[in-house]
């Protein structure tokens, strides 16, 4: 059945705004005016959603955390079985989806946590959009028996890329080894890098190699990074993710106050502020094409997912101190409830 979003303020993200969406099959099919939208579903029989005044956006993209690191952490005792590790992962989605979060990365994964995740994904047991980064230096072989999920979803889940750690003792030849095995594979390389060389080392490998938008490399950096290398980065389309969130911190609209209000480490050289859209964009449209999916999600548009949140306040009116008491109120994933605030 259609269902029809109206009544409320609706943040698309886009240049066009809208005061209703038409939603089919998990798919935005329509976004305009309430008269437009009411005109075009006329006799047909569509669930009609009232936003009663609150305020819809695009659902959040986590950018760096670990799916099956928090869900161990939520047990009190020993995960002994893939039985109990299936558990205690749907209740750290069940976490994720209470604060807006619709798709979430599983970082440095394994073979172990691979073999519980696709076990999860072919019995279609993950509610969320799962995106793995393995371990570049044990799980490769994954990759190369896997390659039909590798930037593609099957039932929610998909491998992104790898993931590796760099620090200063890494010898520039490493460094460039590590980046042009990714491109040779046509892998998405996530490096952490701790340290001013091998920051600098992880640049320098990818200008060598030339490799631009196909690969998107992510850089997570310990670091303060210069101005002049987020230029170069640019050039070459590497990716920065320098917000040092707390690992167990889902909360995005507090991390978002966190990121205004100056309390949260972002190991970048610049005196720039960023407004609250800017940031709003950083766990949406600019996450969307980290996990290059900048074509079906992160923004309310026609040929989208329709993964929103629905909130009580709309965060481009409140005063930055009300940003982070900001609620959830509804998490939505292809056009489906998968959270209610059991206080609304």
């Amino acid at each position: 059945m259609k269902q029809v979003y109206y009544n409320g303020k609706i943040i698309t993200l886009e240049t066009q705004d809208a005061e209703a969406i038409l939603v089919e099959d998990g798919k935005i099919i329509k976004t305009g005016t309430e008269k437009e939208i009411f005109e075009t579903i006329q006799q047909e029989e569509v669930e009609q959603i009232n936003l009663e005044g609150s305020c819809l956006m695009p659902a959040f993209i986590d950018i760096y955390s670990n799916l099956t690191e928090l869900a161990t952490a939520l047990e009190n005792t020993s995960i002994d079985t893939e039985e109990q590790m299936i558990k205690a992962i749907k209740k750290a989605e069940g976490i994720y989806a209470s604060y807006g979060i619709t798709t979430v990365q599983d970082s440095f994964t394994t073979e172990k946590e691979y073999k519980i995740l696709e076990d999860m994904a072919k019995n279609e047991m993950l509610n969320l959009d799962v995106i793995s980064y393995m371990d570049m230096k044990t799980s490769r072989s994954i990759i190369e028996r896997n390659r039909r999920i590798v930037r593609k979803y099957i039932n929610n889940y998909k491998i992104g890329g790898y993931k590796i750690y760099i620090d200063d003792l890494y010898k520039t030849y490493q460094v460039e080894n590590f980046a042009q095995n990714a491109v040779d594979e046509e892998m998405q390389l996530m490096a952490k890098c701790d340290g001013e060389a091998a920051l600098e080392q992880l640049i320098r490998a990818y200008e060598r190699i030339g490799a631009f938008e196909n690969y998107r490399p992510i850089m997570l950096n310990t670091t303060t990074i210069k101005k002049d290398q987020l230029d170069r980065m640019e050039k070459i389309d590497m990716l920065s993710n320098f917000y040092k969130t707390p690992l167990f911190d889902k909360n995005i609209f507090n991390i978002m106050w966190m990121i205004l209000t100056g309390q949260l480490e972002n190991g970048i050289e610049t005196n720039e502020k960023q407004n609250i859209l800017d940031v709003i964009k950083i766990f949406t449209i600019k996450a969307a094409y980290q996990y290059f999916e900048e074509d079906y999600k992160g923004t309310i548009k026609e040929g989208k997912n329709a993964d929103f949140v629905i909130i009580n306040k709309n965060p481009l009116e409140v005063i930055l101190d009300d940003i982070k008491n900001i609620k959830i109120l509804y998490t939505i994933k292809n056009g489906q409830v998968i959270y209610k605030n059991k206080e609304n």
